[in-house]
């Protein structure tokens, strides 16, 4: 079933980084960027997110609150990647058999997030790749 983690590369981010750390540009500003893709990421996935219920009672009559998958999404981001979180292991931890699905159990893959960021990456690639040229301009010389 893997690891649970979606992954989407961006080919030369590596080189970039290292291009703009010479030229003597903050890379802090590449977290940023990517903290601008990761949200718009999470958004949309937290708006496909699939939501449970209705549900039974459990315990003492205290009913299970449906959406807290949608409601764990979150958008992370570093100098090298933008993330997106979801299902966090002490309130959502079927979170990745949601999204992967497990056969052996007939539970079938909705893979909300994979599917979000598919579907909004024209938006994010072009908003990422103007503020990449923002920064490369900022350089003195360029």
């Amino acid at each position: 079933m893997g690891d649970g983690r979606v992954s989407v590369k961006v080919r030369g981010a590596a080189e970039l980084r290292r291009t703009l750390k010479k030229a003597g540009v903050d890379v802090k500003q590449l977290k940023d960027i990517n903290r601008a893709a990761a949200q718009i990421v999470a958004t949309a996935a937290a708006a496909a997110a699939p939501i449970g219920g209705p549900y039974k009672s459990v315990g003492r009559g205290r009913p299970r609150k449906p959406g807290k998958l949608k409601a764990s999404i979150r958008p992370f981001a570093t100098q090298r990647a933008a993330v997106v979180k979801g299902g966090f292991a002490g309130r959502v931890p079927y979170a990745g058999v949601i999204h992967y699905g497990w056969p052996a159990r007939n539970i079938r893959p909705q893979p909300f997030a994979s599917n979000a960021a598919e579907r909004t990456e024209p938006i994010w690639t072009k908003q990422y790749e103007r503020k990449v040229r923002e920064v490369i301009n900022s350089v003195h010389g360029a």
